[in-house]
């Protein structure tokens, strides 16, 4: 035994019909604070109190993944290669090889090194959520339920990324160049201490986070007489499709109205070609304020249809 590694607390979780089970067990029984479990509903508990997985790279890749958990990876089949080295490539976990020749000290020199190794500023984001069940659901069959919006928070940064980032939203932005998660991150932590910025993660009746929408308050100017919000919402892609977008604009405002006050004008500007989005806030009560040009990107003259709400319109 590497006494480096005498110390550790390891669980272990092995099939009852695994061919080396007894040769397991007889190891495990032979070492300190070491625990063979019976096969487990879920692993959610162990991964969560853990602080390193060693395993296979089969479906629970994505339990560890969804709780962020670092982990060692040992394909045991042809098919875990391609996704096994795409996830090594990105960073999300550490493949020592295929199976059949990865051996006892190589898993053990690797384990060392992640022990010493400085644990890095920031991670890479986490790669699922764990709602991919609910939305594969949506995609299919459409939201179920109401929807209902929840105040941003710390936890939903990731997500705030992929959606920022997704194809369509980018070619939908004045800004088509992908947002850096370093810059993200300064974005994001601002937001949430801002007061006079209200972001909402808009969920099924499931939980199962679907969109967001973002207020910026602009305040009242000698050539604006009222105070104003901008607005920006985007929809998860697995619930686009389903007339969602109108009403997760009547949620926001109702939301922008208890938290500013009835007297706040909202305001949006959405590229001409932007079909969807020009339909939704028509359908939402907004109404067509001014057609401008945008000239981001430069030399890029794009028309930007500027739509205006107003308290006194119903909704």
């Amino acid at each position: 035994m590497n006494t480096a590694l005498a110390d550790l607390a390891v669980d272990v979780v092995l099939g009852l019909q695994s061919p080396h089970r007894q040769a397991v067990a007889e190891l495990v029984a032979r070492r300190p604070y070491t625990t063979l479990h019976e096969p487990l509903p879920s692993l959610a508990g162990i991964i969560a109190r853990a602080d390193l997985a060693i395993g296979a790279c089969g479906a629970t890749t994505w339990e560890r993944a969804c709780l962020g958990l670092p982990s060692l990876v040992v394909a045991i089949a042809a098919n875990q290669l391609p996704f096994a080295e795409a996830l090594d490539q990105a960073g999300y976990l550490q493949l020592l090889g295929d199976g059949a020749s990865v051996t006892a000290a190589q898993i053990s020199s690797a384990l060392l090194l992640l022990m010493t190794k400085t644990i890095p500023e920031k991670a890479p984001p986490v790669l699922t959520d764990g709602w991919g069940a609910p939305r594969l659901a949506m995609a299919m069959l459409g939201p179920h339920g109401s929807v209902s919006l929840q105040p941003a928070t710390e936890a939903d940064e990731d997500l705030l990324l992929v959606w920022a980032n997704d194809p369509q939203v980018r070619a939908n932005s004045f800004s088509p160049e992908l947002i850096a998660p370093k810059d993200h991150n300064q974005w994001f932590q601002k937001v949430l201490t801002d007061p006079s910025r209200l972001l909402l993660i808009a969920r099924s009746s499931d939980g199962c986070p679907v969109g967001q929408i973002r207020f910026d308050r602009l305040f009242a100017s000698a050539q604006v007489n009222v105070s104003e919000a901008a607005i920006d919402f985007s929809i998860d892609r697995c619930a686009r499709g389903h007339g969602l977008a109108a009403n997760l604009l009547r949620l926001g405002l109702q939301a922008m109205e208890q938290r500013w006050g009835p007297g706040t004008e909202a305001i949006a500007e959405v590229l001409n070609t932007n079909i969807a989005s020009n339909a939704s806030f028509l359908r939402a009560g907004f109404m067509l304020d001014s057609v401008i040009l945008s000239d981001h990107p430069p030399n890029q003259s794009r028309a930007v249809n500027r739509w205006r709400w107003r308290p006194s319109r119903a909704y």
